[in-house]
């Protein structure tokens, strides 16, 4: 019956409507049939033409193969979605309009076909969201938040941490001017961003790819509305990799939740019990917390008392490293890196003045390039969150002096106007510089 069906309609111009408004390809794409499908593409057929409901071929293959699966959470798999495929291949500048381009990709990728929003992005339209060459998009679909939050998540599953850095850079090009501050201040750094990752699936592509959002404007010390840090969770949840690569990139111990409790009140179950605690994990964590916080103690930086005693009072063998510690302090002394500015005094500096090193070139790329791991190995995480917490608050700065509400504080003595940026937070500055952009695009 199918091939009657097929002969029947390339007796037909592809281009024919048949009532109640279907084309051939509608009918085509309706009954699934591959080989129509092809040969009416070849003949020239109409992607644009619509129906009775106003959908046109895109439309329906995508609605097609969501209901086939009944699900509309992944495609990636192959051949139920051959019909999609059919239409990518044969897309072109010449058969399709830019609205309808961009309504495509932002159905694809809402309804989860991931792989096919990729093949549709690697295609050379000259229209479309090039995400290593971008160009232009004004007058196109703009995307929504949910719609890009997916787009990220399908590259961090297929482990493609180019695609995640190139989205990042080119948030813009994927709507009006104003969802790069949305994405900012509604998506990135937002509770939600945090403990999508943390407790969802995706947590160890994000953790390897943490540096990406690190650089491109995620800041690793927000909290929720409860006061609740990243430390909090990686504490609750006794991880040690995650905590580890959170220090690296700047996360603080020392945040208290409006409950009053620090990540290490968490740490021994003592808030929040579980008869499941991994008790060899709990132990594992403990120690190599009571080492980190040895280190910090030995380098004369600020640790809580009653977290440090807490800790001190479950670890095991505390003093065991002291030694190599106290070594490696010296050499870090000993070590210039540009300006007779040493590595211990990158470890000592308080924020402000770790900014200022950073305005020096040769520290900066020095302590980006963490070409100091292997010379400093008991230190490493330690100097490497001196570096990305500066780091993060040099950007906020740089942003915010460009804007004329500083320029009266920057008049005042430096002690005075010290003071004053000191008691504006990372957050703070954060809302500052979005209520800036919008204001000079309204």
């Amino acid at each position: 019956m199918a091939k009657i069906f097929e002969k029947l309609w390339l007796l037909i111009s592809s281009k024919t409507t048949l009532n109640p408004g279907n084309t051939p390809l509608h009918l085509a794409i309706l009954k699934q049939n591959t080989t129509a499908v092809e040969k009416l593409l070849e003949e020239g057929a109409d992607l644009m033409a619509e129906n009775k409901n106003h959908q046109n071929p895109l439309q329906i293959a995508v609605n097609l193969s969501v209901d086939d699966d009944n699900d509309d959470i992944d495609d990636n798999d192959d051949d139920e979605n051959e019909v999609v495929n059919l239409l990518i291949n044969h897309i072109s500048e010449d058969n399709i309009t830019k609205e309808a381009y961009f309504q495509f990709l932002h159905d694809l990728i809402n309804h989860g076909l991931h792989m096919h929003a990729e093949n549709l992005l690697e295609k050379c339209l000259t229209f479309h969201i090039n995400l290593f060459f971008p160009t232009p998009t004004s007058n196109c679909l703009s995307f929504n938040l949910k719609t890009i939050f997916k787009l990220i998540t399908h590259f961090l599953m297929t482990c493609n941490p180019e695609k995640v850095k190139a989205i990042l850079e080119n948030v813009e090009q994927f709507g009006s001017p104003e969802i790069k501050v949305k994405f900012d201040s509604e998506f990135l750094n937002c509770n939600y961003f945090f403990r999508f990752f943390l407790k969802g699936e995706y947590n160890k592509e994000f953790d390897d790819q943490l540096g990406i959002f690190i650089e491109h404007g995620l800041d690793v010390n927000i909290r929720t509305k409860d006061g609740w840090s990243v430390m909090h969770s990686t504490f609750d949840s006794r991880c040690t990799d995650r905590t580890k690569n959170f220090l690296k990139y700047g996360a603080e111990m020392k945040s208290i939740c409006l409950k009053k409790l620090t990540p290490v009140d968490l740490l021994f179950g003592e808030v929040f019990p579980t008869e499941t605690d991994d008790h060899l994990k709990v132990y594992r964590f403990a120690n190599f917390i009571s080492q980190h916080f040895l280190k910090m103690r030995l380098l004369n930086q600020f640790v809580c008392e009653k977290d440090y005693q807490k800790v001190m009072k479950k670890a095991n063998n505390l003093y065991r490293y002291e030694e190599e510690y106290i070594k490696e302090i010296d050499k870090m002394k000993a070590t210039v890196i540009n300006n007779y500015v040493t590595y211990y005094d990158i470890v000592r500096a308080d924020l402000y003045k770790m900014v200022k090193y950073l305005e020096d070139l040769v520290i900066f790329e020095t302590l980006k390039s963490g070409n100091y791991e292997s010379e400093f190995p008991k230190f490493k995480i330690i100097i490497s969150g001196c570096f990305y917490r500066a780091f993060i608050r040099k950007k906020l700065l740089d942003e915010v002096s460009c804007y004329t509400i500083f320029d009266v504080i920057n008049t005042f003595p430096y002690p005075c106007m010290r003071s004053i940026m000191d008691n504006f937070s990372n957050r703070d500055l954060r809302y500052l510089i979005y209520q800036f952009r919008l204001s000079k695009r309204s």
